[in-house]
């Protein structure tokens, strides 16, 4: 796998690799790219069944950061992101999510 920030990152497919790179990418940017999905993304999913059913970009909450004690929530509404407070937050506090779904939220630590 290669190698990002300390850690293993899963290894993207020679196919997936292969299309990017056909398409006029050279392998550096591909493996950026790459790496932007793996650490910015939302995994879509239906959250009773918990099945992924694809990923999504959303600008401002990339730049959320988690806690598994989190002051908000997130969901995926039809494809928007909503974010929604859990408890009075100060002005000027951080919003803090969490990056695991939300039943794991719920599993015993």
């Amino acid at each position: 796998p290669q190698q990002r920030g300390g850690e293993a990152a899963p290894p993207i497919s020679d196919e997936a690799l292969r299309r990017l790179c056909a398409s006029g990418v050279d392998e550096v940017a591909a493996l950026a790219v790459y790496d932007a999905v793996r650490h910015n993304a939302f995994g879509l999913e239906t959250p009773l069944l918990g099945v992924e059913h694809g990923a999504a970009f959303y600008e401002t909450a990339a730049k959320l950061n988690h806690s598994c004690d989190p002051n908000c929530l997130s969901t995926r509404l039809g494809g928007n992101f909503a974010l929604f407070a859990v408890a009075a937050i100060e002005e000027g506090s951080e919003l803090f999510h969490s990056y695991l779904p939300p039943r794991l939220l719920v599993l015993p630590r």
